[in-house]
């Protein structure tokens, strides 16, 4: 699986984005690509697809994005010799990347890699997305002001509880070997 982030570099002579029309935007934002197959041809393939898109329409790809993964890492020896990938296995370490394969990607808000590393990531990322929620409590009338309580509910349930529900679609389970089959989750 290859995650490439890529965004347009092309602007209107003005260098503007005030449109109001799909067809008269200026800077267009494409966010990421991705690329499910073997890891060599996958990565070709994004690789050739970024060399077109710039090469026909000026859209640039964000190299710092770009990353692969496989579940069985020793595939990706196939592409030992792109270091300047994250996630192949000569990639080198780089800020929070300590280098070299993957253990897991996010795919569309989705962790895809191995159990603990799924686990570990869902869990932070629930938890930086509740943190801003404790301020709820912190709620207090004043003099001129008496609605706190009312605030704090409507807080909990359309801030708090829709959080929650969003993350229970993307929880850490394994299909049943007999769901494999099927190509249904369990």
């Amino acid at each position: 699986m290859l995650n490439s982030g890529v965004a347009s570099r092309a602007t209107s002579p003005s260098g503007a984005c005030d449109s109001a029309t799909p067809h008269d935007l200026d800077n267009v934002l494409f966010d990421d690509t991705y690329v499910a197959d073997a890891p060599r041809p996958a990565l070709e393939a994004m690789l050739e697809g970024d060399a077109l898109a710039q090469k026909w329409s000026g859209v640039e790809s964000n190299v710092s994005k770009r990353q692969i993964w496989a579940p069985d890492p020793a595939s990706l020896e196939a592409v030992r010799d792109y270091p300047s990938v994250r996630g192949t296995p000569a990639a080198p370490p780089d800020g929070k990347y300590a280098g070299g394969t993957l253990r897991g990607i996010r795919v569309l808000g989705a962790y895809l890699g191995d159990d603990e590393w799924r686990k570990t990531e869902l869990v932070a990322r629930v938890e930086r997305a509740l943190k801003p929620l404790e301020g709820i409590l912190e709620l207090r009338d004043t003099k001129e002001i008496h609605t706190a309580q009312q605030v704090m509910q409507v807080l909990l349930r359309f801030c708090s509880n829709t959080t929650l529900t969003f993350f229970l679609c993307a929880p850490c389970r394994r299909r049943s070997p007999s769901r494999q089959r099927r190509g249904t989750t369990s």
